[in-house]
Order: structure tokens, then sequence, then C-alpha cells
């Protein structure tokens, strides 16, 4: 075989292994956060191993660790507390801009004064600088300005987890798709009227995901009283981090089977991140 066709099937087997491991939909399947740009959103929510000093993102969109981000947790009332505030050795929660200090847990927010976006690290394969937070502005945007923005979101409840449905630019219901999807929030805050609203099982929603749907679980926050840390609102609402600070606070995406806005979050409480990357029209 020539030396040269040789190299490029090497070359060809390789990108579409890693094209394959990264699971990003296909260049059709973007989402505006401006008049100007594009994203992709990362295959599912970030995690970090503290005992190899790793960052990953969650197999599927729809896992999150939950409960799991507590060192021996223990339950009171609707809310989950642990009196370890080293958390878990994986953890899924983090504080506003710790990129380079995913562990840091104290509740002085004067601790939080700088932004590091987690992208900055090396997130399994991809390289540091690949992934990048939205900030608020371009959460607005793609949440309420963006065109037929009503549309493209819903709650849902997807393999039994509550969350909220992103769907791309554009986005046309897949034909093999037999429910329909239906947009917007139901009007109740209980957590029960996710799946009021609509649900998914495992085989619906790898339709709805080959077609480019997202889906950011409603992990609830995790938050410190005294020397406790509490899990609040877990599988109640979604809180989202943005890059964007107000003053002495963060401001995140939050959500619930009632309303979605934006909204001003103490720098010390943890919660999900959700990743994207700019697409690049060749």
């Amino acid at each position: 075989m020539n030396k040269n066709v040789f190299y490029i099937l090497i070359f060809l087997m390789t990108f579409v292994c890693v094209a394959c491991e990264s699971n990003i939909p296909n260049d059709k399947l973007v989402f505006s956060v401006s008049d100007s740009t594009k994203v992709q959103f990362a295959p599912g929510n970030l995690q970090y191993v503290k005992s190899q000093d790793k960052w990953m993102f969650a197999a599927n969109q729809w896992e999150m660790i939950g409960i799991n981000n507590l060192t021996n947790p223990k339950q009171k009332i609707n809310a989950w507390y642990s009196e370890d505030l080293n958390f878990a050795d994986t953890i899924d929660m983090f504080a506003w801009g710790t990129g380079n200090n995913p562990t840091l847990s104290v509740s002085q927010d004067s601790m939080y004064k700088e932004f590091t976006d987690w992208g900055t690290n090396e997130i399994g394969n991809y390289s540091a600088n690949y992934w990048r937070t939205l900030s608020i502005k371009e959460w607005e945007y793609l949440l309420f300005n963006r065109k037929d923005a009503k549309l493209l979101y819903g709650m849902a409840q997807v393999n039994g987890i509550n969350g909220m449905i992103l769907l791309p630019d554009g986005w046309e219901p897949p034909r093999k798709l037999d429910v329909l999807f239906i947009h917007g929030y139901h009007g109740s805050s209980s957590a029960a009227a996710y799946a009021w609203q609509q649900t998914f099982d495992l085989n619906q929603w790898k339709i709805l995901e080959r077609s480019g749907a997202i889906f950011l679980p409603a992990s609830g926050y995790l938050t410190f009283y005294g020397d406790e840390g509490w899990l609040l609102a877990l599988q109640e609402t979604g809180i989202y981090w943005s890059s964007t600070k107000k003053r002495i606070e963060g401001i995140t995406i939050w959500f619930d089977p009632g309303d979605v806005f934006s909204c001003l979050e103490e720098l010390s409480d943890k919660a999900p991140v959700r990743l994207v990357r700019d697409y690049i029209s060749y």
C-alpha cells in the first residue's frame, strides 16, 4: 500500500474514533448564544475526582451525583446534609469560578474574588481551553432571545430524572419520536410537575438526543449552614453557573417546573456546571 494512502487512512480512523467518543452533535446542531456566536454543549455535567486530580463529563446527560456529593449524608425533612465539609471524592457541584480549586469549601465569599473557568483544564480526552462557561447574557439570549426561543426548551422527566431540555437552533421533531415535545414550563413549582408536563423513557431520549437535544438535570445546590453542608432542592430545582458576577454574588440560570430565570447566588454555594465550545463554521 502507498505510504501516503496508509497515513491518510490512519488519520481518518483516528478522527472517526475521536468524533464517536466525544458524542458532540454534528455541525448542524448548534445553539445561538448571541447574534454572532453559536455553541455546542458538552456531553454531560462536569465532574471532578479529587483522588486522581481528574476532570471528566458525566457518561450520560441525565446523570447526576446528587446526595453522593456529600460525605456520610443524612436526611432531614426534604433536604440532605453532612457534617463533613470535605465532601466526596467525586463531585459534580462547584463554587463559582473554582476551575483552579474545585474542592474549595468555605463560606467566606471573599475567597471567590476571581473567576477561573473550569474549561481551562484538561477534561477527559479534551485539551485545556477546549470548553468554556457561558456568561449570563449568553444564557439569557439562548433561553429568551434567539429565534423561536420559547419553542426550544421545556421541562421534562428523562429516564426518571427531572430537568430541562434545550433544543438546537431550527430544531425539527425526529420522525421516530412517538411523543410530542411540549415546550415551556408547566406552571406549578412542584417537583412532580416535571413528569406532569412530559416524560421520555431511555429509548425516546436517545432519539431526542440524536436530534441535538441537551438535558440539564435538576440537581439542586449545595450551601453552608454553620459547619454543615446542605444539599437543597434536589430534583426540584436546576441551578447552573454562568461566568458572570454581580458585586459579591454569582449569577446562575435557575429553573423549576414553574419558571426559568437568571438568579443571584452566593459565590460559595455549589452548583452544577455545563460547559460549551464555540462553534466555528469552515
